[in-house]
């Protein structure tokens, strides 16, 4: 089988002047439990809206790419697509309307025979040689049908298109993101669908596309072809090719950011024994200008694979060999390391018991547990005292094991895409948000399941709610007074619903222009504190003075990372939430204040929500990874947690502490979950 020995070359719409256009090559590898395979990748976007930085999608795509190994090539191509939709609606349910972006995206992968291109959104795909072309595009030809075509970040799930294009010598493909048939118009189409060498046809098609567009042209040169235009470059399979591939090799004033010369030879396997071996370069130029190489983009190495067949089976033996060893020393004690008995385990238990603190009685009963757990499955005394061992450590470090028996379960009404994210226990009903069905429920009058309680377009005072970004619980003070849901719409205004989940009133707060990406908020009786992710900032706003003015009452200064925020939450100071598990404690006004965090069982690495209530001298922290709830002081000091069934806290998002019913609320995506406080 020949080997492809590609020229690739990047282009932009006409007029552009980015030195970042939206691409990424790599000269990447994946392999599992097998010699890894080279498969070189290039990728490109259109995007629109708010478009920002598009690296995360970049590395969203190559990452799940390169991590699907178990996959074949056009399943890993559509899981990895898919997960930067993931990646953009994430981010714009909790971004208002002019602030969310949408995408499309072309990858391909090379092969020894061709190339494998997956593409989402509005696409135009053509292929070319010396007789004529094709082009396609995922649109039936008419502006009604390319409308419905699902972009990433879209409200529904894209559907992802891959074919193989096999290649022969003086064939071409490009891959053009953000057009499609319908917009760029038949006549262009005959026009400019055969582009030979020719790079400014390919990028007139472009036109069309939004600014933050950049299209892919790849190229097998024919023997006699003349590819001396600086603007092609090295790209390919298996097989390496060398920069003089041409006849007239181009003179280049210094070497590109971005070139990487390292040597190369195929595997028997994978390409006969006459492919060609030499040198890889790799280079990126944009077709709608002068050559370039944009140092941003990310460039992973091309590793050298070199004929080890003669090695191979020694390789494999050995490892045999240490797999082996391996299971005979996890099979058999040692001689010189005998099994120790069960008074060994019997003595620590007691020693733990008698000692009392934490941070002493805790290594020996971790100690006493390894002894037991090997001995359990033969031994009956040892899985009593694996138990009572399991008992007094759950005790020392106040872990209350919650049974299913424990636990009732409401379960959340169905929904084509369901996202909850926040739930709220008013003195009536229990209240859902859902930005992905973009609902909030509630409790019916039995409280045996759930109704609608607000939808966006539901009318109000002659004008109707926008879509849901955010919101909070402002909770009562004192008996007197009653607590309101405070929700963000996407049109900028602010929405108060009572306690049965009816509206009360709405408005917009009269400096919401300034609003950037809004992210979680918090309220107390007085004030409504929210993240707005996008400006690195936190607002405050009176939480029942309607058409107030609103303060910045934190910002990047005094906390460097909340633009990253996972969740607020607030008792009159601000608890802040990261993906590592780390809590900030700040007064509104950025004064820092202490605030220790730590877990002495297991620590947070993947903690999702915090809950805090003004009344209250304790919080509670979600950690769905390890199945538990934490609760600490407000001064960060550990105090017991509180550990689900792992199949019932599989995909828990939030929770809420009812702290006079002595309740524990946690909302999965499927149901919300009642345990008891102890």
């Amino acid at each position: 089988m020949a080997q492809v020995v590609l020229r690739i070359a990047v282009v932009q719409p006409p007029g552009s002047t980015s030195d970042e256009p939206p691409v990424l090559l790599t000269d990447a590898q994946r392999g599992w439990f097998r010699r890894s395979r080279i498969e070189p990748i290039a990728l490109s976007l259109s995007l629109r809206g708010d478009v920002g930085s598009h690296d995360e999608i970049l590395s969203s795509i190559e990452e799940t790419f390169l991590g699907a190994m178990r996959y074949t090539v056009t399943t890993s191509l559509t899981r990895a697509l898919l997960a930067a939709h993931e990646l953009l609606s994430r981010e714009n349910a909790l971004s208002l309307p002019d602030q969310r972006r949408f995408g499309s995206a072309v990858i391909a992968v090379a092969r020894p025979d061709g190339i494998y291109v997956a593409r989402v959104g509005h696409t135009l795909v053509g292929w070319f040689d010396a007789t004529g072309g094709q082009v396609r595009s995922d649109d039936a030809g008419s502006r009604e049908d390319q409308e419905q075509v699902s972009e990433l970040g879209g409200p529904s799930k894209p559907r992802v298109t891959t074919e193989f294009f096999p290649l022969s010598a003086g064939e071409a493909v490009f891959l053009l993101p953000g057009v499609t048939a319908s917009t760029v118009g038949a006549n262009s189409l005959a026009t400019d669908g055969r582009t030979d060498v020719d790079l400014e046809p390919a990028s007139r098609l472009l036109g069309q596309a939004p600014a933050a567009s950049a299209g892919l042209v790849l190229w097998w040169p024919g023997g006699d072809d003349d590819v001396a235009d600086e603007r092609w470059v090295g790209w390919g399979s298996g097989a390496a090719h060398s920069p003089t591939l041409t006849r007239k090799p181009p003179a280049r004033a210094a070497p590109s950011l971005l070139t990487s010369a390292v040597g190369l030879e195929t595997s028997e396997t994978e390409a006969p024994p006459s492919s060609p071996t030499g040198q890889v370069e790799s280079d990126v130029v944009a077709a709608s200008g002068s050559p370039r190489a944009p140092a941003h983009l990310p460039l992973v190495q091309m590793r050298s694979v070199t004929k080890r067949t003669a090695l191979l089976p020694l390789v494999v033996l050995a490892g045999l060999l240490v797999f082996a060893i391996a299971l005979l020393r996890g099979a058999f004690p040692s001689p010189s390391a005998p099994e120790r008995s069960l008074s060994d385990a019997g003595r620590l238990i007691q020693q733990a018991r008698a000692i009392g603190d934490r941070e002493r009685s805790t290594p020996l009963l971790d100690e006493a547990i390894s002894i037991l757990e090997p001995q359990a499955d033969r031994d009956e005394g040892a899985r009593a005292l694996l138990a009572d061992a399991r008992i007094e450590r759950d005790r020392v470090l106040n872990i209350v094991r919650v049974t299913p028996a424990q636990v009732q379960r409401l379960a959340l009404p169905s929904s084509p895409s369901p996202r909850p994210v926040a739930l709220w226990k008013t003195d009536e009903r229990l209240l859902v948000l859902d930005l992905g069905a973009q609902i909030l429920i509630r409790t019916n009058a039995d409280g045996t399941g759930f109704e609608a309680a607000l939808s966006p377009g539901d009318p109000i005072g002659g004008q109707q709610i926008g879509l849901f970004v955010t919101g909070a619980w402002s909770p009562p003070r004192g008996a007197n007074t009653q607590g309101q849901l405070m929700i963000v719409d996407s049109e900028r205004r602010l929405v108060a619903i009572a306690q049965n989940g009816d509206v009360a009133q709405r408005w917009a707060p009269p400096d919401s222009a300034r609003w950037e990406r809004l992210g979680p908020a918090a309220a107390t009786y007085d004030d409504l504190f929210l993240v707005d992710t996008g400006a690195s900032q936190v607002w405050r706003y009176p939480a029942r003075a309607v058409g107030a003015l609103g303060s910045i009452v934190l910002t990047s200064d005094q906390e460097p990372r909340l633009s990253s925020v996972v969740d607020l939450a607030t008792d009159g100071n601000l608890y802040l939430l990261f993906g590592d598990g780390q809590i900030e404690k700040l007064a509104p006004g950025g004064a820092v204040l202490p605030f220790d965090g730590e877990v002495p069982d297991r620590p947070l690495r993947n903690a999702v929500a915090v809950y805090a209530h003004p009344d209250l001298d304790r919080i509670w922290v979600l950690d769905p990874v390890e199945s538990r709830v934490v609760e600490f002081t407000v001064e960060g000091r550990y105090t017991r947690q509180y550990v689900f069934p792992a199949e019932l806290f599989r995909g828990a998002v939030n929770l809420d502490v009812d702290a006079r019913a002595g309740e524990l609320r946690v909302l999965t995506t499927q149901s919300v979950l009642l345990a008891q406080l102890e």
